[in-house]
């Protein structure tokens, strides 16, 4: 299956569940979909609202852009502080392959994801609780959701326009978040990650 299909797919839950109705439940497009699903499910309201209500009466969208990005980010600025702040925060408290990809061309939901792989469910569980601080306490931020922290395979935090996704080795693995959104340009965190070693 394409990329570009299965994008589709995950981004509309109707046809999404038809198609992958006639794979196995267990394969791994249906459990990325339904995990997709389950993210989605924790965006912001509000932003979803403010892009509606922005793009309504904006000028129409470039021709040239990737289908699905937003016409207009509401502050890409702070949605990039709020993500390098998370890279580095998972960094110095020993998250490994630390990566964040600038998803604002591909999707209106988000500005940017951060992926990081923790060694056990405790350094999970503090890189998670560390990544809330930094966001809550310094930069005045506020998370809207958590998933997975219980389970500790795959934690979620969802700031918004910023989503944080903290895997074990083998789920990061198995899901591959960078493969399947391939098209995503990588941010140059070298800076940051410089200063934690």
């Amino acid at each position: 299956m394409r990329n570009a299909h299965l994008l589709d797919i995950l981004a509309n839950p109707l046809v999404g569940r038809n198609v992958l109705e006639s794979y196995n439940n267990e394969s791994i497009f249906s459990r990325i979909w339904l995990k997709s699903q389950t993210l989605l499910q924790y965006c912001s309201l509000t932003y979803l609202d403010n892009f509606v209500n922005e793009s309504s009466s904006t000028e129409p969208e470039n021709e040239d852009s990737p289908s699905g990005a937003a016409a207009q980010r509401v502050d890409p600025d702070r949605s990039l502080e709020l993500a390098r702040a998370s890279a580095k925060t998972a960094a110095e408290n020993g998250g490994t392959d630390v990566v964040v990809l600038d998803m604002s061309k591909h999707t209106a939901i988000f500005d940017y994801f951060v992926i990081a792989t923790g060694t056990s469910r405790r350094q999970l569980h503090a890189i998670s609780e560390e990544i809330d601080n930094t966001l809550e306490k310094v930069l005045k931020d506020k998370r809207m959701n958590i998933d997975g922290y219980d389970d500790s395979k795959w934690i979620v935090l969802d700031y918004g326009t910023v989503v944080v996704h903290l895997f074990d080795e083998d789920t990061r693995t198995f899901y591959s978040l960078e493969a399947l959104w391939g098209d995503a340009e990588k941010v140059d965190i070298s800076d940051l990650l410089k200063k934690v070693r």
